[in-house]
């Protein structure tokens, strides 16, 4: 086995363990109830503290095929896609930062501690947009612990985007102020009925974290995608057309989508762009 794979394994396996203790933080969280961080974990429906073998990511759920042990109802499989898309981003992270050199979202870093700092820094962004992505999915709300983490987190990324961090800043800010506009604004026009307030939160994170740019890419992902899975949920009659759909897991796969490929697809533009 080559040190890569080796690696690899082990970021997905560690992804998925960090995504464990993540969807019950979720789930403690939304539903306001005591020991978010320290307390046993127990079946959702009868409350009977689990097992440590009860409590391996995916495998656990797969093993008892959805259900409890104790009193065999089935539960939720946003358990275990929570703890596998944690894995895979985790896995993506490692792939696009150590593997992969063309990754420029960090530019300008040669030492070998600093992409301990740039993993560290990835893991907690993808494990706060997992948290917002399935509590919006879940209950249509974001809890104030993940907004403001989120948004924090995301106001020092331009300290770890190049050489030059007062010009980071001003371009994080640039970001900033248009995401204001564009997502303030339509909670303003709309009162409130075409997106919630936590929304803002995650624009403005998005803005911070992905610089003018990428952001514009985010928000042209954001609603492309938005508008095709909504269109695919009406005509499915999953959802009707009175009815509103969780806006915040749009503004994460765009988020996603340019801070993986931001530059690739600005350079996929501009060059098609320069060809017609």
């Amino acid at each position: 086995m080559t040190q890569d794979l080796l690696i690899s394994i082990m970021m997905f396996v560690l992804g998925c363990l960090f995504g464990s203790f993540l969807s019950v933080l979720v789930h403690r969280t939304l539903h306001r109830q005591s020991g978010i961080i320290f307390g046993k974990s127990r079946c959702p429906k009868c409350k009977h503290p689990l097992r440590p073998r009860e409590l391996i990511p995916v495998l656990s759920w797969l093993f008892q095929r959805g259900r409890c042990s104790y009193c065999h109802k089935p539960i939720s499989a946003i358990y275990p896609a929570l703890e596998l898309v944690t894995g895979l981003l985790f896995l993506t992270n490692y792939n696009m930062v150590l593997a992969n050199p063309a990754f420029t979202y960090f530019a300008n870093f040669s030492f070998d501690w600093i992409f301990v700092v740039k993993i560290i820094y990835l893991g907690l962004i993808v494990l706060n947009l997992t948290a917002i992505f399935f509590s919006d999915l879940q209950k249509k709300a974001i809890p104030n612990l993940f907004l403001y983490s989120w948004v924090i987190l995301t106001a020092f990324s331009f300290l770890l985007s190049g050489a030059q961090p007062f010009d980071n800043l001003l371009d994080r800010l640039t970001a900033l102020g248009i995401a204001l506009l564009i997502f303030g604004g339509q909670y303003l026009i709309s009162k409130g009925k075409w997106l919630g307030s936590g929304d803002i939160f995650v624009a403005a994170g998005m803005g911070l974290l992905l610089g003018l740019n990428s952001f514009l890419v985010a928000v042209a992902f954001t609603y492309i995608l938005g508008s095709v899975i909504s269109l695919g949920l009406l005509l499915l009659k999953k959802v009707k057309f009175s009815q509103s759909v969780p806006f915040a897991p749009f503004l994460i796969l765009g988020t996603l989508i340019a801070l993986y490929h931001g530059q690739e697809i600005i350079d996929w533009y501009w060059h098609l762009f320069l060809i017609i």
